[in-house]
């Protein structure tokens, strides 16, 4: 038996690799497609919303004076929205940031400075895709800015509900679940939008890995399903690639095109302080991107804090408002099977 074994030794020093691997690597869509409007100064915010009138029909008789006029006003409406101040902070102690060496963080205040940064933007995203509805600052808690989930809806909203007649209408609203997802599940919503907006418009699908899939399963089968077997829907490839493509990033209707963008950020709830996301993965939002807007307030601003002794800090803040112009313009996406 030898004297000395590897497990015995002392003072061993380790061979940790000079890297920091962060499993993370999101990408936030809303965040960064979605247009940026002009500032607003208040927290509670009005734009107007107005329609044409119904069509008429019939002639007018020769001869026939103009008896009546028409209110070309009365279909206006106000719709209101709030403002939301976003928050991230980071602290490092005196000792870590000078002393410690961690592998691959030349400085723990530049990593967590950057990473505080991030993590704001992903918080404004999940925002930006949420179900959560406007709240009033109660002292308590913040004013909320109203999240996509809760705009196109068909129901009233508790806060600052959408006037009636603006409201999205149930068609735009689809809840197939992912086993059923065809191509009538997406042209029946955007027929609904053709339907509001006597257009034909090009949308963007922000969705979910489910709803993604079930729509890239389209290039596999046709509608028409038999009793036990779905026929193969069959298309053309250049074989000399050695790739099989089974995806789809754009989708062409007839009343539509639907161009797709994937996200980890759908579908979550504030509950009672704590956010939840259900079926995120299969939410989707068909967004007529001249149609809705980031306003800020203030963009992300980072502000150093007074050092007291036990180290550096720091947070990050901004100001933002989702302002939908028409949720009449928008789709949703919104099964839970």
């Amino acid at each position: 038996m030898p004297g000395l074994t590897e497990p015995n030794q002392t003072l061993r020093r380790e061979d940790l690799a000079n890297m920091l691997i962060n499993v993370e690597a999101e990408d936030f869509p809303l965040f960064s497609i979605i247009p940026k409007g002009a500032p607003v100064k208040a927290t509670f915010h009005e734009w107007g919303h107005d329609a044409y009138a119904p069509v008429k029909m019939g002639g007018v008789p020769d001869g026939k004076d103009v008896e009546t006029f028409d209110d070309k006003s009365q279909r206006r409406r106000r719709i209101k929205g709030r403002i939301q101040k976003f928050r991230d902070s980071y602290g490092v102690g005196d000792i870590a940031e000078n002393v410690s060496e961690v592998a691959g963080v030349p400085s723990e205040v530049s990593k967590s400075k950057m990473d505080s940064l991030y993590e704001l933007k992903r918080n404004i995203e999940v925002q930006l895709g949420s179900d959560d509805d406007s709240n009033e600052d109660d002292g308590v808690d913040g004013s909320v800015t109203r999240g996509l989930g809760s705009w196109i809806s068909a129901s009233a909203q508790s806060d600052l509900p959408v006037p009636s007649d603006y409201r999205s209408r149930a068609a735009q609203i689809d809840t197939t679940a992912m086993a059923s997802v065809s191509e009538s599940t997406i042209n029946g919503v955007l027929d609904q939008l053709y339907t509001n907006r006597k257009k034909r418009s090009r949308y963007l699908g922000v969705v979910g890995t489910a709803l993604k899939s079930a729509i890239s399963d389209l290039t596999k089968y046709d509608d028409g399903v038999s009793a036990s077997v779905a026929a193969i829907r069959t298309f053309n490839q250049d074989g000399a690639s050695k790739k099989i493509v089974a995806t789809i990033d754009f989708y062409e209707g007839d009343t539509g095109q639907l161009e797709l963008s994937l996200s980890s950020w759908l579908g979550y709830t504030n509950a009672s302080g704590s956010p939840v996301q259900a079926h995120g993965d299969k939410r989707g939002y068909v967004l007529d991107i001249d149609k809705v807007e980031i306003c800020p307030n203030r963009h992300p601003r980072h502000k150093p804090l007074e050092d007291k002794g036990g180290g550096p800090r720091g947070y990050w803040d901004a100001l933002y408002l989702l302002k939908v112009l028409s949720p009449l313009c928008h789709g949703k996406f919104a099964a839970t099977s």
